[in-house]
Order: C-alpha cells, then sequence, then structure tokens
C-alpha cells in the first residue's frame, strides 16, 4: 500500500527545517571533565524537548475537521479527519489527537504571496472587543479556501454522518472544550463584515466564550480561528450527552495539540532540549556576549511583512553552530538552526505583552587546530569553548525593538504556567430558574437584535429556531429566517440585517441545555403574529422531567424521509416584471409556467444540509458525482449521480442586494427590489448548503485549472445567476461565475473543497449540464460525462417540478389543451379531488402523487340528477358499456385518461354469460338442437 500526504510532499519540495547533518559531528579531540558541582546544578529540569511533536502526523496546509465526533459500540470519542491519497485513490481517514498535530504557518492567497491569509487585523466596529483593540494584528487560521492553495490550514469541526444518537436526548451531542494549556487564548467564529450575520462566535477560551458546542450527525462546518500568541497549545476536549433515560455520559478527555506559528515539525522524532542542554558544555556565558533581538521587520517584502517581527540570535563568533530554540511565555515556539554564529525567524508577535526566550545549544566549538564538543551531563567548557545559554525572559509587544544579552539568564529551562481549565456544566448542576426570556427589538438603524436570556446568569447552552411563515412549520418545518447561536453566562443574541428578516409570521425559539443539566428543551413560541419593526418578547421554560424531549425545529433528524412541502409565505410576493426578455433556454412551445416540469419526478429531493459536487479520477479521465451529507434519505454519506437528485431552494433565502454586492459585478443577482435567492457560503440551518470538492484530484497531471461547467440547458425566463466567494476581512468578494457574462465555470488551481455563495435572481427550475473538465500534463482534454443537476428556487419551482409532465398518463389533459388545473394548485398539479357534478367518478391513478394531507377522505360521487349537469342531456343508460362520453370527441388520449376497470364489469359479465348459455345450449341439450334441426329443410340430422 502506498500512502502519500500532500502537506509532507509540499514541504519536502520546498525545503525542510534544519537536520544537523553528520558532517557537522568533528571527532572529540578533547575529554572534558565534569565537575560536582555543575552535574547537580541543573537537576530536576522540568520535562522540555526540541521540536515536541517531531516525528508526529503533522497536518496542516489541507482540509481537516478536528475535533471530529465519532462513535463506536456506543461510544463516542474526538478524533482528527484528513484526506490523503492510498494506491492512487482518494480517501477520508482519521487519526488520534495523540498521533498527530496541527501547523498553522503562514500562507497567501497566490504565490507572489500578496494578500495573506494568516493575519486578522481587528476591525474598527468593535466587534472583537472581547479580544482586542481594534487595528491589533494576531495569527488566524482562515475559515475559508481561498485563493490558489490551502494555506497555512483549512479546518473546522465535524461529525460521522453515522454518528450513534439513537440514544441521546435531542439527537445532539455536546462537544466540550474543558481545558487549554498555552501561551494565549483561543476563540472560533464565523466573521464577515458583508454578511447579514456579522460575528458569530462559536466556540473559545476567554470568559466570555462558549465552552461547549451543540453537535449532531453529519455536521460540518470550517470557522475562522484566532490565537493571541503564537506558540504551541494543548487543548483538552470530550463528548457528553444524555441518554433518554436520563443518564449523564462522557467520553475520554482527548488532547489536540495545535502549533501556532514557527516551522513546520519535522517528520521524525529529534533529540529532546533537555538532552541536547544536558550535553552542552557549561562556561561564562557572559562572556561570550550572545544577543537576543526582537524589532519589526526591517524590509516587508510579502503581504502581511509589515506586521512580523524579526528575531536575531547573534553568538558573536564566526564558525559557531548549534540550535537555539525559541520560547513564548515558556511554551516552544521554534528550533533555529545557528550557522556561522547567527540565527533569524520572522514571526507575528502578539500586540498583547509576552515574555520571548531563547535557549542555546552549541554544536561544536573550534579551538585552533583541536575541536572541542561536549561530554556528559553539564561539561564543563574548554579554553575557547562556546557555552550554552538560557536567556531571560524579554517582554516585548509587537511593534517595539528590543534586546538581551547572555549577561542575563535564566537557571532553569522555560516552562509555561498558563494551563486553565474551562467551565462546563456537570450533572448535579442546578438552575436558580428555568426560565428563558426572549426578545426581539427592532434597531434605529440597519439591524434587529434578537436576545435569548436565561434567567440563572450561570446557564451554558445554545438555541436554534427563528421567524417561521406558520406555527405548522415550526415542527419540522423551516424557518424564513432561521436563527441559532450559543448562550454563554446565561446571555445570547444574533444581530442581523434589518432587511433580511421576513415582513410576518411566527417567531419561535429552541433552547439547548447542556447535558449537564438533565432538562429537556425550553421552546415554544414568541409570538404567532410577528411583524417586523414592532418588540416582541416572552419566556420559555426547561421541562422538568430528563425524558426524551420534542424535536428540534430545523435540527430534526430527518433521516429517510423526504422533506415536507414548503407552506405558502404570508408576506406578499413581488410580480414579476413585465416585459422580460425572453430567455433562450425555455424550450420552444413550452410557456414560462411549465419551464421545468415534472424534472424532478423520481428524483430524490435534498432541501438542507452539505452536499458537494465531487470529482474524481477514472481510467478515462474524471468522475462527477454528488456527496450528499444531508442524511435526509439514506443516515449515511452517500454518493450519487447528480441526475438522481434535485436541490431545493426555499424562500427562506430569498434577500435583497447588500452593500458589498452593489457593484455591477453583482448584477446577475437581479434588481435591488426584486431581492434574489442566496445560498450562502456558511452553513445555515434549514437551506441546502453546496460546494464543490476536487481534493481527489492529483494536479500534478493537471496543466493548469480543473474547472465545474454548468452549462444552462433550461432556465427560469429573464433570470440570471452566479456565484462568488468572500474576501478576505474588508475585501469585497470575488466573483466566480456570471450568466450574464456567458461564464458558467468554476475554476480550481488546486485540490480543495470548497463552499461558495449562490445567487439566482428568480424563482423557477434551473437544469444545468455539470461536468467537470482540465488539460493534462500530456495535453490531452480531460473531462467527466455530463450528468443533469436540477436547483429548484422558490415554493412554486418545487410543486412544478415535482408535477408530472403534460401526456405522461398521469394527469387529465385533453388533446386539444382544455384541461383544467386542480384547484389551488399551478398547472392542475393532480391531487385527489371530488369529481365534478354530472362527470362519472374520477379514476384512482396510482402514479398520481399522494395528497400531503391524507387525513381527507374522498368524497362520494354526488347523485345523479338533471338539474345539475352541465352537458346538454343525460343518457339514459349507454348501450356500450365503457364507452364514455366526453367533450371533445373520441381520441386515444381521452379513451385512456378517462378508462376506469370498473366499467367492464357489467359488458364482460354479459358476455361470459352469453358464452356460458351457448356452451350449454350445444353440449348439454341436443336433443332440443336436434329438434330444430329436423324442423328445419336442409340441415343433417344430429349425430349424423
Amino acid at each position: 500500500m502506498k500512502t502519500s500526504d500532500f502537506s509532507r510532499a509540499y514541504v519536502r519540495a520546498q525545503g525542510r527545517r534544519f537536520t544537523v547533518p553528520g558532517s557537522r559531528r568533528s571527532r572529540i579531540r578533547l575529554a572534558v571533565a565534569v565537575t560536582a558541582a555543575l552535574s547537580t546544578a541543573f537537576a530536576g529540569l522540568p520535562a522540555a524537548s526540541a521540536g515536541p511533536d517531531d516525528g508526529k502526523l503533522i497536518l496542516t496546509e489541507r482540509h481537516i475537521d478536528s475535533p471530529y465526533v465519532v462513535s463506536k459500540d456506543g461510544q463516542f470519542d474526538a478524533r482528527t479527519k484528513y484526506n490523503q491519497i492510498v494506491d492512487g485513490d482518494y480517501e477520508a481517514t482519521t487519526a488520534a489527537f495523540a498521533d498527530s498535530a496541527l501547523w498553522i504557518g503562514k500562507g497567501w492567497d497566490d504565490e507572489a504571496k500578496t494578500k495573506p491569509k494568516y493575519q486578522i487585523t481587528l476591525p474598527d466596529n468593535g466587534d472583537f472587543a472581547f479580544i482586542g483593540e481594534p487595528g491589533e494584528t494576531y495569527v488566524q487560521a482562515p475559515s475559508g479556501a481561498t485563493g490558489s492553495n490551502h494555506k497555512p490550514i483549512w479546518y473546522g469541526f465535524g461529525a460521522e454522518s453515522g454518528l450513534d444518537v439513537s440514544n441521546v436526548q435531542n439527537g445532539r451531542v455536546a462537544l466540550d472544550l474543558i481545558g487549554i494549556d498555552g501561551p494565549g487564548d483561543m476563540e472560533q467564529y464565523n466573521y464577515n463584515p458583508n454578511d447579514v450575520f456579522n460575528l458569530a462566535r462559536v466556540v473559545g477560551t476567554t470568559q466570555s466564550s462558549s465552552h461547549s458546542i451543540s453537535i449532531k450527525p453529519a455536521e460540518h462546518t470550517h470557522l475562522n480561528t484566532l490565537f493571541t500568541k503564537p506558540g504551541r497549545y494543548e487543548l483538552t476536549y470530550r463528548v457528553s450527552s444524555r441518554t433518554n433515560d436520563g443518564k449523564f455520559i462522557t467520553s475520554e478527555p482527548r488532547t489536540q495539540v495545535i502549533q501556532v506559528g514557527g516551522q513546520r515539525p519535522l517528520d521524525t522524532p529529534t533529540e529532546s532540549l533537555e538532552d541536547r542542554f544536558k550535553k552542552a558544555p557549561q562556561g561564562d556565558a557572559a562572556a561570550a556576549n550572545y544577543r537576543l533581538t526582537i524589532a519589526p521587520k526591517s524590509e516587508p517584502k510579502a503581504g502581511g511583512d509589515d506586521k512580523l517581527s524579526t528575531i536575531t540570535f547573534d553568538a558573536g563568533k564566526e564558525g559557531l553552530n548549534g540550535t537555539v530554540t525559541l520560547f513564548v511565555d515558556g511554551y516552544f515556539l521554534t528550533d533555529l538552526a545557528v550557522e556561522n554564529g547567527k540565527a533569524t525567524w520572522d514571526e507575528l508577535l502578539s500586540p498583547k505583552q509576552s515574555n520571548i526566550q531563547a535557549v542555546f545549544t552549541p554544536d561544536t566549538v573550534a579551538t585552533g587546530e583541536s575541536t572541542v564538543q561536549g561530554a556528559g551531563e553539564g561539561a564543563a567548557a574548554a579554553a575557547g569553548a562556546a557555552p550554552r545559554w538560557i536567556s531571560a525572559p524579554l517582554p516585548y509587544s509587537a511593534g517595539e525593538s528590543k534586546e538581551t544579552t547572555s549577561a542575563q539568564h535564566a537557571d532553569a529551562l522555560p516552562k509555561g504556567n498558563n494551563k486553565r481549565d474551562l467551565r462546563t456544566p456537570e450533572p448535579g448542576t442546578q438552575l436558580t430558574s428555568k426560565d428563558v426570556d426572549v426578545r426581539y427589538v427592532s434597531g434605529d438603524g440597519l439591524t434587529d437584535t434578537y436576545y435569548v436570556e436565561a434567567k440563572d446568569p450561570t446557564f451554558q447552552g445554545a438555541f436554534t429556531g427563528g421567524v417561521y411563515s406558520t406555527m405548522k412549520d415550526t415542527e419540522g418545518g423551516y424557518a424564513d429566517l432561521p436563527l441559532e447561536g450559543a448562550i454563554v453566562n446565561g446571555k445570547g443574541f444574533v444581530t442581523i440585517d434589518k432587511t433580511y428578516a421576513p415582513r410576518e409570521g411566527v417567531l419561535f425559539m429552541n433552547v439547548i441545555p447542556h447535558p449537564g443539566y438533565g432538562l429537556a428543551n425550553a421552546r415554544g413560541a414568541i409570538t404567532e403574529k410577528f411583524i417586523r419593526g414592532n418588540s416582541y418578547e416572552g419566556t420559555v421554560h426547561f421541562g422538568e422531567s430528563p425524558g426524551v424531549p420534542e424535536s428540534v425545529p430545523g435540527a430534526s433528524d430527518d433521516a429517510g424521509q423526504q422533506p415536507p412541502a414548503e407552506k405558502p409565505s404570508e408576506s406578499p410576493e413581488t410580480p414579476e416584471a413585465p416585459g422580460a426578455p425572453e430567455n433562450p433556454g425555455v424550450p420552444e412551445g413550452q410557456t414560462p409556467s411549465q419551464q421545468g416540469r415534472g424534472v424532478c419526478v423520481g428524483k430524490k429531493l435534498l432541501d438542507r444540509g452539505h452536499v458537494d459536487i465531487l470529482a474524481k479520477h477514472n481510467a478515462d479521465g474524471f468522475d462527477i458525482s454528488l456527496k450528499d451529507d444531508t442524511r435526509l434519505i439514506d443516515k449515511k454519506s452517500v454518493e450519487r449521480a447528480l441526475n438522481e437528485v434535485a436541490l431545493v431552494v426555499g424562500d427562506n433565502t430569498k434577500e435583497t442586494r447588500r452593500a458589498a454586492h452593489q457593484g455591477a459585478e453583482f448584477d446577475f443577482l437581479g434588481k435591488q427590489d426584486d431581492g434574489f435567492y442566496h445560498l450562502p457560503q456558511t452553513q445555515r440551518p434549514g437551506v441546502i448548503w453546496p460546494g464543490y470538492n476536487t481534493e481527489a484530484i492529483d494536479f500534478n497531471k493537471i496543466d493548469g485549472d480543473v474547472s465545474l461547467n454548468l452549462q444552462p440547458r433550461d432556465v427560469p425566463e429573464g433570470a440570471t445567476w452566479g456565484t462568488f466567494i468572500d474576501g478576505r476581512l474588508g475585501e469585497a468578494p470575488t466573483v466566480l461565475s456570471d450568466s450574464t457574462k456567458n461564464d458558467h465555470s468554476i475554476e480550481s488551481s488546486f485540490a480543495s473543497h470548497t463552499h461558495i455563495h449562490w445567487g439566482f435572481s428568480k424563482p423557477g427550475v434551473y437544469i444545468f449540464d455539470a461536468n467537470y473538465s482540465a488539460k493534462g500534463k500530456d495535453g490531452r482534454e480531460v473531462k467527466s460525462e455530463s450528468q443533469e443537476f436540477v436547483i429548484t428556487v422558490g415554493k412554486d419551482a418545487k410543486e412544478t417540478c415535482t408535477a408530472p409532465k403534460p401526456g405522461a398518463g398521469q394527469e387529465n389533459k385533453p388533446e386539444n389543451g382544455s384541461d383544467e388545473p386542480a384547484p389551488g394548485k399551478p398547472e392542475g398539479e393532480p391531487k385527489p379531488q371530488a369529481p365534478k357534478p354530472g362527470e362519472p367518478e374520477a379514476p384512482k391513478d396510482p402514479e398520481t402523487p399522494k395528497d400531503p394531507k391524507p387525513s381527507q377522505p374522498e368524497k362520494p360521487q354526488p347523485p345523479k340528477q338533471p338539474e345539475t349537469p352541465k352537458k346538454p342531456e343525460k343518457p339514459e343508460a349507454p348501450k356500450k358499456p365503457g364507452n364514455q362520453s366526453k367533450p371533445g370527441g373520441w381520441s386515444p388520449q381521452n379513451f385512456f385518461s378517462n378508462f376506469n376497470p370498473v366499467h367492464l364489469l357489467a359488458p364482460v359479465l354479459g358476455i361470459v354469460f352469453i358464452a356460458r348459455m351457448v356452451a350449454l345450449f350445444f353440449e348439454l341439450q341436443p336433443q332440443v338442437a336436434n329438434f330444430f334441426a329436423q324442423g328445419i329443410p336442409g340441415l343433417p340430422k344430429w349425430g349424423k
């Protein structure tokens, strides 16, 4: 089995962190005695190591889910999920925290290094006041794979689709962050200043951070991850839940290692710092005049270089080689090779004050013709030998210039002292109140805020819900405005763009307590008459029983069920502007109201959850398929043919163009006042979340980009559409495809799993011919077959797409086109209806879709009375049973569309009766036949 790792291959190609070559290990020419004093001077040194993660599986510059919640034999666990290539095939696998580490190095959008992706400069709006001041710059792992690579890393969290929650309340578990040991704080969040939700904090280590994530099977999201200081972090997680009978259970704690900044850890283990230091000679470090200098980077070249600090170690002696190990507040940062007495490193140090230290261990020292190397623990240095050195802590903040020399030193190796336990509810935790207040406050400016506040100020949990069209939608339906967030220290809130909220509906909230409380959800309608702009408040209450709570709106496990039909919105719909240009995609002879009709019949409908348009290699080129992580059909992730599915986009995705979309390049979204249907780049409850995935493609075999081509075959009249991706903080989004410019392709320049924004200007059924294509290194075209890819946009589009096509034997439509739609249904979508007066009972077509309201019994056929028929006269009794009369005359279509097997019963029985009488006449009554035969001249006698 041949296994390759994307990141390792790249690092090997780009150059590795130093290793000490054998040529630098000169033979010992002089033995050095070890004195008793020096042999005990460093007794009891703390355990420390050079490259503490060297030799582990280093995961970086790729798509990673960590923590990733799994289950086996009824036990939950947290691991790291990553992708690899085994025997030439792409596959996803997991690694234990103990065997792996994440590394967040530097990264830019492109090879020119113009836009740094590993930094965040806090905006002026105060959104990040909990972590720092506006204008401060920190290390960040980005939430998206932007530009032409996955640098520095692209990671979030998730749970396997097969996570066994059959015996877990709410169908959810809690992923608890219960401890941190590192130089600073960490915060994970979604943030886009151009988005309606702005900053959404998810989990972190500050006092105001949530320390727990409520997670369900197949959940998968990517987050921005900010660290206030570089260095090595250990984050400890556990998975907690409460069984249906009320028992609180937790997994074993698992410690995740993240190396923030510094150089990439090595693939092979290295000698520990403690061992190197013990072997290094002890001497007069003050006389050696070592210097550690930190200052802003002097000649910035790449984007973000102006935020870096250059750390320089100078031993003051040419020919001196060794290793200098850097620490931030006692936590490992990186190892540097000292060559000819010098080593330098550029790092994004924190604007918050840190204590920077260096530990120098020399390799060899030249003394004329002799070469001296440390021998034994705490070896004394011979004349001219370079001594080891531990620098004194140097207080430093980004932008300063500081220096320390070996005239000052520390007596012990650096050791961090910032380990913290993070509070999460434990069994037996009691609340002073089980009430939660919910308030909607319409702001004076452009935003509205929804507050969810527990009466107990210590409460920890989460909330879901939002504004629904009807009360019935709150039970397994979808919110027109989905809301979710964490509740920390009793308080949670969501602030959104005012125009994004629906004009009216039902404001419903569901509060999920941490499993440690042993309480059922607090859920209920705050108002059933929500009107945007008014203010509302209400209270929901936690249940007393730890038994199975009711389902969670918008977050239920609907495996094996198709999405319920969308309910009509109570808000007025904007009529389509007259005079829209004709869309060439509508087939000739097909009216716009029929556009896309019947295309979804037989397809699997996916209206929420995570899906990817997947590319893979095959013998002839590429394969294209849909990776379905929604669990709507199956309780696991499944790869499906695009031909077999349709993505359903509801009315809850409609919004108006915001400030970031005002440029002409976004005109494919339609006019400002008309609004557009928006599938966002980040996942939202009740909304389908499509991305594209080229992780299985070996780009070493590709010359240039791999293109996802979505060629329109049939789209709504006058519709335009496109895709775009968020820019970095403060930058406008980048358009990826635009139908107004006949640009229907999305390019990937590297193996990636990417989520983007999708925008559609009009409701309707969008049908594309989808394929992947590229140019191989050998010059030939590489592509997949084209498959039908269907997206229904808007409530009516779904109904049209799932209605049988005219003439398909599934609806009553005469050839002359005088069909009558079923009452209340567009285009005559077949539903069980009472027969019209004077007409025979409608046939029961077994292929007709089921009525979503099966509780309504079929009405009996009205009696045939002479005063009610629409026909001029009522036939007394048809002389030819089964030949029903119908306006428009006889035709095969009329015959079969009105055919009812019951009508054949009488004629068939009559024919059988006559045949039986004939048989009896000839076979059982020969004497009668003979009598008649004798009485008729010319007939032969019977039996002759």
